[in-house]
C-alpha cells in the first residue's frame, strides 16, 4: 500500500489523473468522482445507486455533459448522446453496467471508475452473482480504479482486488463536512 500524505484539499491537486487500482481516499467530498467526471478522458462511473448517479450528473461545476444510465435506459439514447459528445462521462448503477458494456464498440476507449467500491464488499454476501458479473464485466476495460471514504482492513478484500495498485490518502488539514438533511 502507498500512503500519500498532503496538504491539499482535493485529489485533483494530488492526482493529476486517478490511478489504476484502489484508493481509500478516507474523506467524503474531496473529488474523486469530480476528477473522473471532469478530465480529458472518456470515463465510466459506476455507482451503487441510481441517486448517486443522479447526483453526479447534476453537479453544476461539470465540464462535459453526463450520460446517465440505470434502469429504464435505452440503446437509442445512449448512441445519441455518443454522437453528440466527443469526450464521454457516463454515469451508470452497478445493475445497468453489463446492459452499458454491451452497448459500447471499443471497451478500451472508456476508463472505469468504480465508486463506493466499499459496498461491493458489504453486498457481496447477498448479491454475489450481481457483484461476480461486474467483476468480469470490469476485465473487459484495460483501466480500472476503485474508490472508497470507507476505511476497512484489506484483509477483508475479495481475491480480484488484492494484487492491484493501493493508495491510502492522508489528509493533513482537518476537513469539516457539516451535512443537513432534507
Amino acid at each position: 500500500m502507498r500512503t500519500i500524505k498532503t496538504d491539499k484539499r482535493y485529489l485533483s491537486e494530488v492526482f493529476n489523473e486517478l490511478p489504476k487500482g484502489i484508493i481509500n481516499k478516507k474523506l467524503a467530498d474531496v473529488g474523486g468522482t469530480y476528477l473522473a467526471a471532469n478530465c480529458k478522458y472518456n470515463y465510466i462511473i459506476v455507482c451503487p445507486t441510481r441517486d448517486l448517479v443522479d447526483s453526479i450528473a447534476e453537479d453544476k461545476n461539470n465540464k462535459y455533459n453526463i450520460f446517465r444510465c440505470y434502469g429504464g435506459t435505452k440503446r437509442e439514447d445512449f448512441n445519441e448522446y455518443s454522437t453528440i459528445n466527443e469526450i464521454k462521462k457516463i454515469a451508470v448503477t452497478y445493475d445497468s453496467f453489463p446492459k452499458l458494456t454491451n452497448w459500447i464498440e471499443n471497451h478500451n476507449d472508456y476508463r472505469i471508475l468504480i465508486d463506493e467500491y466499499h459496498l461491493l464488499l458489504q453486498n457481496v454476501g447477498f448479491r454475489e452473482e450481481a457483484i461476480n458479473c461486474l467483476f468480469e464485466i470490469v476485465n473487459k476495460y484495460s483501466y480500472v480504479t476503485y474508490l472508497t471514504a470507507t476505511p476497512f482492513d484489506c484483509k477483508y478484500e475479495i481475491a480480484q482486488l488484492k494484487n492491484l495498485d493501493h493508495y491510502e490518502i492522508e489528509w493533513e488539514k482537518e476537513i469539516k463536512i457539516n451535512t443537513v438533511r432534507v
